[in-house]
């Protein structure tokens, strides 16, 4: 024992004397990597420090945002948010670089497709304070507006045999000429330029010209470069640090002493990532970031924010948008247009867009409809005028509610075009004062966007800030980088190194000892004296798959303050048993949901193990986690899972949860994707859930999908079509081809996510004893409202179905995939990879892959045929009208 202790000891200094030189010898390499400075890119010479790309790695530069690409026709580019621009020249003195957008041929009117109500600027750099930056609208494929003597040195006569034009309007000179345009073309491109003679003259010079855009850069490296003293190889000092060393964190600058201490006890990343403000604008963090001020790791793709004169922005395609509030709780945050602030007379001329965007407009918002060019004015309704966009025949108007002109007998054909902008009013704010404020007033309230990025929560409970980095999240702590949350190791990186070695050798011991304690237990479980015939297989079984699963003993589990509240009775299971499920807190902190089984005897135990050995084979984002069980010495089965507090989609859907607008539908589409990618890689498992169902569907806060519920999942064997056993299940969700010949498949799956859908779709459940006879099977009532075209019926009315296109586009194409996967014979049914595909293809509108037009359900035409008019599936649950699931023997 003696020898193994010094043997041990001799380890671990070796082990802490490695690792206290591997931070200088990565920055000694680095050193001789970026120590020639300056080099060249396509045409481009004599560039350093904070550019990179071809021949300089990545860590001789500034990070992904300066990164240029070198071409072979001497061209250089970089990217700048999603657009490519040409680097015409860049001044290391000045810190300013001159663009020209990539896309432009000298022919103007040849606008590459795509390019429609698109803006080009720059959402990383900012625009140079010492030239007068223009924005150049171009207007395509319009017809020629020859009678105003203004249009005549603005428009170019395209040579499309089709008598078609471009125009062009700097810094929107002719208001009303921009708006008729707006209306009028088909294609329109802001771009910015600082030319300053006469653009009226040469367009395409103007173009070619581009713009100066200044970019911000570390001043205590730039000083460095300058002096040259810090690329010295100066083996005292060790001033060499004017890079990223390996591990993406910053090295130590040029004025500072490279001390092994330093490098071990500090994160650069933690304090890169420091939680800011601009200006008086919210605190911004994770999801968010700050460019020039923080690293694009401290936020998640595509949600930085620029500040810009001491106000936060967020740039899209179409707008600028101030950033007036930010809700981490929520995952929501309040803008406005920044156009609001800066026009007397705002004209909203176009529906905000959110593609490309993580975000999505709140349920929450109202909508403030602007009308134009309108012939008339309606009469004894509250309008805001918009003056701005009036002559002297036509009437621009906003109201709120628009659907209730058309009660006032107002038609919306008055008026050439409509635009809709969401605004957020404040629960407290009166409506009567609301209309009595101007409408430039109103527009300053700002809409409420929702934001879709992994939590950050658990590590930031623990001290520590959410980056995202290497196409992962991770959690910048004090002392190093993790997946999830702060460890609890000493600051000092000696101590911590040594603890580290010293609990991997404690916890090595004890996992050899528990080893053999969870082989006891295992076996410990009680069994019916019916089951003795069957008590060995189950203990091998029990060896073979809860020996890799940790068996919490009761004595880890804080007990609850009381008893019966913080039960919540799950009615019957699976199988008819008994269960409860509890909420405890594990010694660490963490919240878990216990699972009790109290009916112990063979067949309970059976399914008990069943649950155990489906989830040690899992691992799936949208999969509930078992986090252990433990059945020692007790009457019951425990199951220790992860707790997911938001409830279940049954619960929001007609359940305790209900709310008018707390599910919208794209809330909706999000579950039924996740529940559908579950469901695909438990098939691809060869696992048959056998119980889908809302129920077993829960929802985290951010309404992120936890399939649960496994008692009566099966391994499905990969030789055979299906497995002969009787039919389990819950009542409205059982295939009918399965409660009739006795034959699981996975097509049975997917029968179970069809009913999931429609009831996605109407809100309604499953199964109701209080609907007419024929609807009391959702399934049947789904399938008969789609054959008489009446789905309009069937949705939910609070989805929009009827007043968003989109909405109702959607619609139709899930309700045709329902309707599909609703087929009596499995065969007619797709496989659940193919509606997780398309459901992709649904969600992204026809962007995932090339599928036939949906058709319209909810229309009166009599040549709607879907799958040939099968007939409706029988509804086996018709005798079986209760929400628990069928108590037949176990398959």
């Amino acid at each position: 024992m003696r020898m193994v202790r010094r043997s041990e000891w001799k380890w671990v200094c070796w082990l802490l004397a490695m690792v206290s030189t591997l931070p200088h010898c990565f920055c000694d390499f680095n050193y001789s990597v970026c120590k020639d400075s300056l080099y060249s890119c396509g045409t481009l010479s004599d560039i350093s420090y904070p550019f990179w790309g071809q021949n300089r790695p990545s860590q001789c530069g500034g990070g992904e945002t300066f990164k240029l690409s070198c071409q072979g026709d001497g061209n250089t580019s970089i990217r700048i948010g999603s657009q490519s621009f040409r680097v015409k020249e860049i001044n290391m003195e000045n810190e300013s670089m001159r663009l020209v957008q990539t896309e432009f041929g000298d022919d103007v009117c040849s606008l590459p497709s795509g390019f429609e109500d698109i803006y080009v600027k720059p959402t990383q750099f900012l625009y140079s304070n010492s030239l007068v930056v223009y924005n150049i609208t171009i207007f395509s494929g319009c017809g020629y507006y020859a009678h105003d003597p203004y249009n005549e040195s603005h428009s170019f006569k395209c040579g499309d045999g089709h008598d078609s034009y471009a125009y062009y309007v700097i810094d929107d000179q002719n208001e009303w000429f921009t708006n008729q345009l707006s209306y009028a073309c088909k294609g329109r491109l802001h771009v910015p330029t600082d030319y300053e003679g006469n653009p009226q003259d040469a367009l395409t010079r103007v173009l070619g010209k581009g713009f100066e855009v200044k970019y911000d850069v570390d001043k205590e490296c730039t000083k460095c470069l300058r002096r040259g003293d810090c690329w010295k190889d100066d083996a005292e000092k060790h001033v060499n640090s004017c890079y990223y060393c390996p591990d993406g964190s910053r090295a130590l600058r040029c004025s500072q002493s490279h001390k092994t201490t330093t490098v071990l006890s500090s994160n650069p990343k933690f304090e890169t990532c420091t939680p800011r403000s601009c200006g008086a604008g919210p605190l911004i963090k994770y999801p968010f970031w700050i460019p020039y001020q923080q690293e694009s790791f401290c936020g998640y793709p595509h949600f930085e924010i620029t500040c810009i004169d001491k106000n936060p922005i967020l740039r899209t395609a179409d707008n600028d948008l101030l950033v007036k509030d930010i809700s981490y709780s929520n995952s929501s945050f309040t803008v406005a247009n920044i156009a609001v602030y800066e026009d007397k007379c705002p004209v909203p001329m176009y529906n905000y867009s959110l593609d490309q965007t993580p975000f999505s407009y709140s349920s929450e918002n109202w909508n403030l409809s602007f009308f134009y060019n309108c012939t008339t004015e309606p009469i004894d309704y509250p309008t805001y005028k918009v003056d701005c966009a009036k002559n002297a025949t036509h009437y621009s108007f906003a109201v709120f509610h628009k659907e209730a002109l058309e009660h006032k007998n107002y038609s919306l054909h008055e008026c050439q075009f409509m635009v809709n902008v969401p605004l957020h009013v404040n629960a407290a704010v009166n409506f009567s004062s609301l209309l009595r404020t101007n409408y430039s007033e109103i527009l300053k309230m700002g809409f409420l966007l929702n934001w879709t990025a992994p939590d950050c929560q658990y590590c930031e409970k623990s001290g520590g800030r959410c980056g995202f980095d290497g196409n992962q999240i991770l959690c910048f702590c004090k002392d190093k980088s993790y997946l999830k949350s702060c460890s609890n190791a000493s600051v000092s990186a000696v101590v911590g190194a040594l603890a580290v070695v010293i609990v991997g050798v404690y916890l090595f011991k004890r996992r050899k000892k528990n080893s053999y304690d969870t082989y006891i237990q295992s076996r410990s479980l009680s069994f019916d004296q019916s089951s003795k015939g069957t008590e060995k297989r189950t203990q091998s079984f029990t060896q073979s798959f809860v020996h890799g699963m940790h068996l919490s003993p009761m004595m880890n589990l804080k007990r609850p303050q009381t008893t019966l509240t913080h039960l919540k009775n799950l009615e019957r299971g699976a199988l008819g048993q008994c269960i409860m499920v509890e909420t405890r807190k594990l010694r660490d902190g963490r919240s878990v949901a216990v699972k009790r089984l109290y009916e112990n005897n063979y067949r309970r135990v059976e399914q008990f193990m069943n649950e155990i050995k489906i989830l040690a084979l899992l691992k799936h984002p949208n999969l509930v986690s078992l986090y252990g069980c433990t059945s020692r010495h007790s009457r019951e089965l425990l199951l220790v899972y992860e707790y997911i507090p938001n409830g279940t989609v049954a619960d929001h859907l007609h359940g305790e949860r209900t709310k008018p607008g707390t599910l919208p539908w794209v809330i909706r589409m999000n579950i039924a994707m996740e529940t559908a990618s579950a469901l695909t890689y438990l098939h691809v498992k060869d696992i048959i859930h056998r119980d889908v169902k809302t129920n077993n569907i829960l929802l985290d806060s951010n309404f992120r999908v936890k399939v649960a519920d496994f008692g009566l999942s099966r391994l499905f064997p990969e030789d055979v079509t299906h497995v002969s056993t009787a039919p389990q299940g819950t009542p409205g969700y059982v295939d009918p081809e399965y409660h009739q010949c006795y034959q699981l498949t996975n097509k049975s799956d997917v029968y179970s996510f069809g009913v999931v859908l429609v009831e996605l779709i109407s809100s309604l459940p499953a199964v109701d004893i209080t609907r007419h006879r024929h609807e009391i099977n959702l399934a049947n009532m789904a399938i008969n409202k789609i054959h008489s075209q009446a789905l309009h019926e069937f949705v939910d009315p609070t989805l929009g179905f009827e007043s968003d296109f989109k909405v109702r586009k959607m619609i139709n194409a899930v309700a045709e995939l329902a309707f599909q996967c609703l087929q009596s014979s499995r065969d007619m049914r797709p496989s659940m990879e193919e509606v997780f595909d398309t459901l992709k293809d649904i969600q992204s509108d026809g962007k995932h892959k090339s599928q036939p037009e949906v058709m319209d359900m909810s229309g009166t035409a009599d040549d709607v045929v879907l799958l040939k008019d099968d007939p409706p599936p029988p509804s086996p649950e018709s005798n079986g009208v209760s929400k628990s699931t069928t108590p037949n023997a176990s398959g």
